[in-house]
């Protein structure tokens, strides 16, 4: 192709030479590396001109009631808009709802004020685009510049519409001044209070009174009733599975398909509800089509719980690594970002996924389930209206001073004292350190497969364990007992490589190698120090103690003002994302979610 035909392609006719049409999942700008936009469009299709057919409308569409999507609809419709919100799950609230309640709200807040803390959107802008810490080093600078610019006016708006905060001065951890990670300089954590108005968190139904609370219910909540009081609709328990855009890669976003996707529990009949119907849209349609007069809002909360998604950024997250954080109330199925990439989206800040800081991946505080995120057991106990479908709560194990980590194998790989510091080093040895041998030079094999913690009865005992459903996961293959080790490899099923079994005499050796470290103060193998118990006194344990999925630090490529970027570098009409599901601003914490939604309702109300 000469310079002059490679000016003159038009987006049609790149996706047809690529092997890429219209309507599928197109993956990343820098699949464009040096295409300029069209200026050809003679074979661009037009924009169809038959309307669709729809079963709703609105001036905004919010595609996701949580930590992004509840402040763009209370902003889009404070600001004149009608607004209809479209929510997977049986109740609102999303990944927030399980969150720890972290606003993390900084630029000059007026409690930054209150508390004589002296911050401004220059700091904040300066603080996440460092490149002394890798949390900042990969953001979009025109991001945070229009997130650091709004933080504040968006935090006043929340606390406005019935957010409550604790009266206690912003914290933050040690910052890259200082010799550690964190992007802040100056304090810009606080949390949501709860307390106040006695809010329930519905996962647990546990409320301020019964002990551990995820106070991220004390955003969403708030920010529920005054859109529901104020008007605003909702249609829950329904999917967003397309974008419906003018033409095929060209024109507005101008409306949304949806799927019915009730929650029913195991051995039920009815689908779950939501706590509060009032301005609900009452329908079990299978599929219904919704018209965005101004704009559509994608806050679907990214994609950590899509396995072919998530392997995109790094291809050692396979199918094993199933405790994802908010599931399985919340997955983080990509729904956004492939409906938007399959009109012409693009990803943005793509090195911000597979940075080795932060959170993106954990070491589980509770084994011998699923989701044994360090916060997901103070939000769904048996009390839980899901709890059937989480299954058991786990046991907390968070040193292993008494316990070993060992592969699908049977093999200690790492030390474990750097599992209990959620160190890179020790992801890196998890996620690859099983190798298969194949039957010739040419088939061998590196997988992760799952992590077992090891232990004994007398660990049981000194930690109090009870190791019994609910807190162990039996049935689904995360927990497993017996009288000898051997008998314990003999009985571990690898439910995800059920071809790879662990030899008893493999995990019986790697015992009585680790125990006489124990008796020699000294482990040759790994270095570890806390050698204070021997694994000798029967039944023995294995645990469930694989890594665990939290944040999506990437997502949609967006403008300041939230609006979706396509492959050629030009905004979509229409179309707007904020939170997890988009890129640019990778910080933990809710403010830059909320500021981001708020910035994105914003700009959709306008049309």
């Amino acid at each position: 192709m000469t310079q002059k035909d490679k000016k003159g392609i038009s987006r049609r006719d790149f996706l047809r030479n690529t092997g890429i049409l219209a309507g599928s999942a197109v993956v990343g700008s820098t699949l464009l590396a040096g295409c300029s936009t069209p200026t050809n469009t003679a074979n661009t299709p037009a924009p169809s001109t038959s309307e669709p057919q729809w079963d709703y409308e609105a001036d905004v569409v919010v595609i996701g009631a949580g930590g992004a999507g509840l402040p763009a609809a209370v902003k889009a419709q404070a600001d004149g808009a009608s607004v209809i919100v479209v929510e997977a799950s049986f109740d609102i609230g999303g990944h927030c709802a399980v969150s720890g309640g972290n606003l993390h709200s900084g630029a000059g807040t007026s409690v930054q004020k209150k508390h004589g803390i002296d911050d401004s959107p220059d700091q904040y802008y300066m603080d996440h685009t460092t490149d002394l810490t890798q949390v900042s080093r990969y953001n979009d600078r025109d991001v945070v510049r229009a997130t650091a610019n709004s933080m504040p006016e968006a935090f006043e708006f929340i606390l406005a519409n019935g957010v409550l905060v604790l009266d206690t001065p912003p914290t933050k951890g040690k910052s890259y001044l200082e010799g550690g990670t964190s992007p802040e300089s100056v304090p810009r954590d606080l949390v949501t209070d709860v307390e106040t108005m006695g809010w329930v968190n519905y996962l647990s139904n546990t409320g301020p009174k019964d002990g551990p609370l995820r106070r991220g219910i004390g955003v969403v909540r708030p920010l529920e009733k005054t859109l529901r009081e104020k008007g605003g609709q909702f249609l829950m328990s329904y999917h967003m599975d397309k974008i419906i855009r003018e033409g095929e890669l060209t024109g507005r976003a101008i409306g949304v398909e949806c799927s019915y996707n009730p929650t029913t529990l195991p051995g039920e009949s009815t689908p779950l509800k939501n706590a509060y119907p009032n301005g609900n849209i009452e329908t079990t349609k299978a599929n219904v089509r919704i018209k965005a007069k101004k704009g559509i809002v994608i806050a679907t909360g990214g994609h950590t719980s899509n396995v072919n998604f998530r392997t995109m950024f790094d291809p050692r997250l396979t199918i094993e690594y199933d405790g994802v954080a908010g599931d399985p109330f919340s997955l983080q199925d990509a729904s956004g970002e492939i409906a938007a990439m399959a009109i012409g989206a693009a990803l943005g800040t793509l090195a911000n996924q597979s940075r080795e800081v932060g959170s993106a991946i954990t070491q589980p505080a509770f084994l011998a389930c699923q989701y044994g995120y360090r916060n997901s057991a103070a939000a769904t106990r048996p009390t839980s209206v899901i709890f059937p479908l989480i299954r058991a709560t786990g046991i907390e194990y968070r040193t292993f001073e008494d316990a070993i980590l060992v592969n699908a194998l049977g093999k200690r790989f790492w030390n474990e004292e750097d599992a209990t510091a959620n160190s890179f080093d020790y992801f890196a040895a998890a996620l690859g350190s099983v190798i298969i041998d194949g039957s010739s030079p040419t088939d061998a094999r590196r997988i992760g497969g799952p992590i077992w913690a090891i232990f004994d009865s007398e660990a049981v005992a000194r930690r109090k364990l009870t190791v019994e459903p609910p807190y162990v996961d039996i049935g689904d293959g995360r927990f497993f007992v017996s009288d000898t080790i051997e008998e314990l490899a003999g009985k571990i099923v690898n439910k995800y490589y059920e071809d790879i079994k662990m030899d008893p005499k493999v995990l019986a050796d790697t015992v009585a190698r680790y125990n006489g470290f124990v008796d020699a103060k000294k482990d040759d193998d790994y270095g570890k120090k806390a050698l204070e118990h021997k694994i000798a006194a029967g039944p023995f344990y294995a645990a469930w103690a694989t890594p665990c999925l939290h944040d999506t630090l990437t997502g949609l490529r967006v403008n300041g003002d939230q609006q979706v970027i396509d492959l050629w570098g030009q905004p979509i009409p229409g179309l707007f994302c904020g939170g997890e599901a988009s890129s640019g601003l990778s910080v933990h914490g809710l403010g830059r979610v909320i500021t981001q939604g708020y910035i994105a309702g914003k700009s959709a109300a306008k049309g």
